[in-house]
């Protein structure tokens, strides 16, 4: 029914606003938990219950201000960053390069979270980063290294940066074994299970929370009954979002008797919106419209603005599917009145919108119609293009209902036509494709019904006319309608016809694209990892991988377009295929990266490659609509196996990841270059290992690798 659709639309819209909304709530989270009190002294002799069960830690110096320490745990409460902003720029105005390096980094890092998710300045926040290492480097203060290591890894997280993010998770993990500070130990493990679980990783995600509980069970202050409901509530999410409903639903349950027991209310208002999500999942009932409705209780006491809205409308939701309009109605103005006051106008628009579907279920179709074209335009403006398609796919049910199946069927086509545009910008994933090719094909079957319907409709009428003109027509008008009935299911069997053609002619099209990228032609990541697995070199042959980045590839797409964009993927693509040989891989590896696969090549070969690839890309502009556009490229290589290594210590899938710091490597020193390591200087030991995959630089500034720099064309 339209209503359950509406709902669901609500919720997702919601999200991208407010991070929670039913679905979402499931997997949506607060990062961090607050820290925990400040140690009673400058050794790391914590009481004997901390950590009881490790007996294999060894002293270590730390660095730390203990007054600093307790105003820090004082002000951090649960969030990202102090929300007592005064209190917490008091604090950082105090710290200054004499002060110890433990509290000075914390500190430090709760600014870059405060840069990150309040202003929204990655650029300062990963400067800030940047000159943290630098103190932390050459320090031996284990715990700021461990804090600077994963602020700035939670910042890749934050920016959608998860490759970046999943290359320092095991140094994390190393570390955290070293430390005895349970604020460290219970953050890293935490950390961890969140990259996993944006990795799809479920199964090892849930492994890192349970060891984020263990952690808790080992502390025994005033922070341990709030870090237990802070980790059941994302186990609880996780569980939600395998589907694992039962046990979400207990979890959540156990969490709430805990948190009211222990007068933590902070998280009570998530809880109860977590609970109504998963009880509402199989339809709307009275159990989950009372979770909701906890949800909005607690959240007023709390202050949590976000759930105040979110419990509202999702109430709002689980009542129009039950047919409960006016309750709807009341519930959805308190949102609209609660959202305006904020100035969230996004959440304002959807309160609207859901208000005017109402007034079309009650039969108010130009009024509520009108008002749901207003918030649609207004939210185009701010929306990004799948949330666009969401809101038409529920106009156009408000135009079915009305019976205005032309506007219907247009609003359908661009919805279309916006879905087709969403799958150019996915094009690399292909299941996302399938199910993009699927849904338009549907709503091209429906527009054609639709169609019919209309029709049908019309002639309907038309004979009803006529039997009431003359009964002595009757007979004309029942043979007229058996043959219209003939004629439709004709046409209809003739485009059923067409249709199973044109998906036959479908399937192999798509089988041709699940392995090469539709705009490039090029292989794609499915198809490397095919050809990976089943390739065997001889004794003596080597490869290499070239992992490539157009450079400003965002800078093109904003001032020039994304069809200027396409232009030089597809342009870069057919040059790169013109450097390589017929047994060398081309690949499009996602968004503006391509990788390069070289069989059997000499490593006196890779240099004047490397030139060849800069120039192919570099040397010569593109032209876009008569308009030259330049364009460079930073690229990381590395043989394999790599000189020093067995592929069996050193297998291409890792390979890959040095290519890709080797890349990074070149993009913060200048752009328009080739940089690789083609062997070892060294013994491989633990401190090359890790600069292998952490800290390229410091491999190639203490010359343990052989390194190949190779400079690009001129810029224009």
């Amino acid at each position: 029914m339209p209503t359950a659709k509406l709902c669901c639309f609500a919720f997702v819209v919601m999200s991208a606003q407010l991070c929670l909304v039913n679905q979402a709530a499931a997997v949506s989270a607060p990062l961090f938990e607050q820290p925990t009190q400040a140690m009673q002294s400058t050794t790391l002799r914590i009481a004997a219950d901390t950590n009881a069960e490790r007996s294999d830690l060894v002293d270590y110096p730390v660095y730390r201000d203990e007054a600093l320490e307790a105003r820090l745990d004082a002000v951090i409460e649960v969030g990202f960053y102090p929300p007592d902003q005064q209190e917490f720029h008091q604090i950082l105005a105090m710290i200054d390069d004499s002060t110890p390096i433990d509290t000075y980094i914390r500190a430090q890092s709760y600014r870059a979270y405060e840069l990150v998710m309040r202003d929204g300045d990655y650029a300062a926040a990963h400067e800030l980063i940047r000159h943290m290492k630098q103190r932390v480097d050459g320090s031996g203060a284990l715990e700021a290294n461990l804090e600077a290591l994963m602020t700035e890894t939670q910042i890749h997280l934050q920016g959608n940066e998860l490759p970046a993010a999943m290359a320092k998770i095991t140094r994390i993990g190393e570390l955290s074994q070293q430390v005895r500070d349970p604020r460290l130990a219970f953050f890293a493990n935490h950390l961890i299970a969140r990259v996993l679980q944006q990795n799809s990783q479920y199964e090892e995600a849930l492994e890192y929370f349970l060891r984020a509980y263990q952690v808790i069970d080992r502390t025994r202050d005033e922070l341990t009954d709030r870090r237990r409901v802070f980790v059941n509530l994302n186990i609880a999410r996780l569980q939600a979002e395998l589907r694992n409903d039962q046990a979400a639903l207990d979890m959540a349950d156990n969490t709430i008797e805990i948190a009211k027991h222990s007068q933590l209310h902070a998280r009570l208002a998530d809880l109860y919106l977590l609970k109504g999500f998963i009880e509402g999942r199989e339809g709307p009932n009275e159990q989950a419209l009372a979770s909701y409705y906890q949800a909005i209780a607690w959240a007023e006491e709390v202050v949590d603005n976000r759930v105040r809205l979110l419990g509202r409308n999702n109430a709002g939701s689980i009542l129009l599917q039950m047919g409960r309009f006016e309750e709807a109605r009341d519930i959805l103005q308190q949102g609209l009145a609660l959202s305006e006051s904020l100035g969230r106008d996004q959440d304002t628009d959807i309160m609207l919108f859901n208000l005017a579907y109402i007034d079309v279920l009650e039969g108010q179709y130009d009024t509520g119609l009108e008002q749901m074209e207003a918030a649609t335009e207004r939210y185009r403006n701010y929306a990004r293009q799948a949330e666009v398609a969401d809101w038409l796919e529920y106009l156009a049910l408000g135009y079915e209902r009305a019976g205005r199946f032309q506007e219907q069927a247009q609003t359908l086509l661009e919805q279309r036509q916006l879905r087709e545009d969403i799958f150019r910008a996915e094009r690399d994933r292909v299941v996302s494709a399938l199910q993009l090719r699927f849904d338009t094909e549907e709503q091209s079957r429906q527009i054609e019904l639709l169609s019919q319907r209309s029709k049908l409709q019309q002639e309907q009428l038309a004979n009803q006319r006529l039997h009431q003109r003359s009964v002595i027509l009757v007979a004309v008008i029942v043979v007229l309608v058996v043959v219209l009935i003939v004629l439709v299911l004709f046409f209809y069997y003739r485009a059923a016809r067409r249709t199973n053609v044109k998906l036959e002619e479908d399937n192999e099209e798509l089988l041709d694209k699940s392995i090469r990228d539709p705009l490039t032609g090029l292989l794609n990541r499915r198809s490397l990892h095919e050809e990976m697995t089943s390739h065997t070199r001889l004794p003596g042959e080597k490869d290499a991988l070239f992992l490539i980045d157009i450079d400003f590839f965002k800078k093109i797409n904003d001032q020039q377009g994304h069809a200027a964009g396409d232009e030089v993927l597809t342009t870069l693509a057919s040059r790169l295929r013109r450097v390589c040989r017929d047994t060398d891989l081309v690949v499009r590896w996602g968004g503006e990266e391509f990788l390069i696969v070289l069989r059997h090549t000499d490593l006196e070969a890779l240099t004047n490659f490397s030139k060849r690839l800069l120039d192919a890309v570099g040397a010569d502009p593109i032209t876009f609509a008569g308009q030259p556009i330049n364009v460079t490229a930073t690229a990381g290589f590395i043989t394999l196996p790599l000189e020093g290594l067995s592929e069996d210590s050193l297998g291409w899938e890792r390979a890959l990841q040095i290519a890709d710091l080797l890349l990074y490597y070149g993009k913060s020193h200048g752009r328009n270059q080739v940089n690789g390591i083609t062997g070892l200087h060294e013994l491989l030991d633990a401190d090359l290992e890790r600069a292998l995959f952490n800290d390229i630089s410091k491999a190639i500034d203490q010359n343990w690798v052989n390194a190949v720099h190779v400079d690009g064309p001129e810029r224009h």
